[in-house]
């Protein structure tokens, strides 16, 4: 698994609960900063417009 960094500091943090979404909150013990992580979706989204270009869908599907 991937360890997630402070995005202020860049140390290593650790999980700090999960809120109402469903999210994981994260916690920097260094800066004190509590976060959530956001999960990057660009190249999923990249791979389903390609697969679209290259199809033979209308530009209305």
């Amino acid at each position: 698994m991937k360890q997630v960094v402070c995005p202020d500091c860049g140390r290593k943090c650790i999980k700090y609960g999960i809120l109402k979404s469903g999210s994981q909150r994260w916690f920097c013990k260094h800066c004190k900063v509590a976060f959530t992580n956001k999960i990057n979706t660009d190249s999923h989204d990249l791979k389903l417009f390609l697969k679209w270009l290259f199809s033979k869908q209308l530009q209305q599907d």
